[in-house]
């Protein structure tokens, strides 16, 4: 009698394994779908500055996906012309990141005199970004106009990730890192069946922009720093709300220029300090990173 109660359990705990087996390769190759696309079937493209998104395009235009996704080399797309049918998909990067990256890239085009006259007269005011990080809310209204005007006039700094998502709910945003750009559009590309080979390689011809200033021009000051994380609060808040919403694994890590202590005569400090005061002032705020 034991003997067959045992075994029966054994077979029943068998049988309930192969059935959820089957049902899981089941919901992966017809229902749940993988890479944070839930019910998303299709997707249009939302190309938000100084994010992977040269890359995400010469990758789209290289493969058959004409009625998957949706994209056009237009940074005004916004989740305004997302259809009811489609769900948005945008690239995230830290912030803090893409704000400085924006920056050189706008101040490259500045010192060859291809960006309008208000805008070349920021870079005058502001050559650097940590001067304009530690203008952005000087005591001195004349100053901090000046800094967020000169935000607000740069065709990338001026567009957030509220720019582009609006009010759109996390149930209609697929969200990818760009940090691991390729790996995630293989991983969308899998779940729309889009065919892509061995695996996705970086495009040819992708211009990537390499700033020349020194270490010292791209460092940031605790006060431009936290400026910046005051400034960029909505977009931080936002991507906080995708991690709580399965969206992202974590928050995109800070892999920028390093730190400079102003208390100790412009002492600098590494980048694992950086990632540390980060990390408390993310524990603390947000309970996320």
């Amino acid at each position: 009698k034991k003997f067959v109660t045992e075994n029966g359990m054994r077979c029943l705990l068998e049988y309930t394994r192969v059935v959820f087996g089957l049902w899981s390769v089941w919901w992966y190759v017809c229902g749940g779908g993988s890479a944070g696309l839930g019910d998303c079937r299709k997707l249009r493209f939302l190309h938000c500055g100084k994010s992977a998104g040269g890359t995400v395009l010469a990758v789209l235009e290289e493969h058959h996906v004409k009625g998957k996704i949706a994209f056009a080399h237009d940074h005004g797309m916004t989740s305004r012309n997302v259809l009811a049918s489609e769900c948005a998909w945008i690239v995230v990067r830290n912030p803090v990141d893409r704000f400085v990256s924006a920056f050189l890239y706008r101040r490259e085009k500045s010192a060859k005199k291809s960006l309008p006259k208000e805008e070349q007269d920021s870079f005058r005011r502001f050559p650097s970004v940590n001067a304009l990080a530690e203008s952005l809310f000087s005591e001195d209204k004349t100053i901090r106009l000046s800094a967020q005007m000169a935000v607000w006039s740069g065709k990338h700094t001026n567009r957030d990730l509220r720019f582009y998502l609006k009010t759109l709910p996390p149930a209609r945003i697929v969200a990818s890192r760009f940090c691991c750009i390729l790996e995630d559009i293989s991983q969308i590309f899998d779940a729309l069946d889009i065919p892509y080979g061995r695996r996705i390689r970086q495009p040819p011809g992708v211009w990537h922009n390499v700033s020349s200033a020194s270490t010292r021009d791209l460092t940031l000051s605790r006060l431009g720093y936290a400026n910046l994380l005051k400034w960029l609060q909505h977009d931080i808040d936002l991507i906080a709300s995708l991690v709580r919403a399965g969206k992202l694994p974590k928050f995109p890590p800070y892999e920028g220029p390093p730190f400079w202590d102003d208390t100790e005569g412009g002492l600098d400090i590494t980048i694992r300090d950086a990632k540390l005061v980060q990390q408390i002032h993310y524990n603390q705020s947000k309970g996320v990173l």
